[in-house]
C-alpha cells in the first residue's frame, strides 16, 4: 500500500514542478518581450526553448499536463527564435 500512495506523490511532485518551471518561463519570456538588446533577447529565449523541453520531459516522466499545448509553446518560441537569427 505504501507504494502506490509514493508512486501518486511522486506524480503530483512531478506535476507541480512542471507547473513552476512553466511560471519561470512566462517570467523569462516577458523578460525577452521587455528587452531591446537583441542577443540579450535571444538568449532569452533560448533559455525558455530549454525549459520548455525540460517541462516536455516531466510530461514524459508522468506530469499530468498537455504534451501537445507545450510542444505548441516549444515551436513557438523555436520559430521567434530562428526569426531573430536571421536578422
Amino acid at each position: 500500500m505504501r507504494l502506490f500512495s509514493k508512486k501518486k506523490h511522486n506524480t503530483v511532485d512531478i506535476t507541480r514542478k512542471c507547473k513552476e518551471t512553466y511560471q519561470e518561463i512566462n517570467k523569462i519570456l516577458q523578460d525577452a518581450n521587455r528587452e531591446g538588446d537583441l542577443e540579450i533577447r535571444l538568449s532569452l529565449l533560448q533559455l525558455a526553448s530549454v525549459k520548455y523541453q525540460d517541462v516536455l520531459s516531466l510530461i514524459e516522466q508522468g506530469a499530468e499536463l498537455d504534451a501537445t499545448h507545450f510542444k505548441a509553446l516549444k515551436k513557438n518560441v523555436d520559430d521567434e527564435i530562428e526569426l531573430y537569427k536571421e536578422m
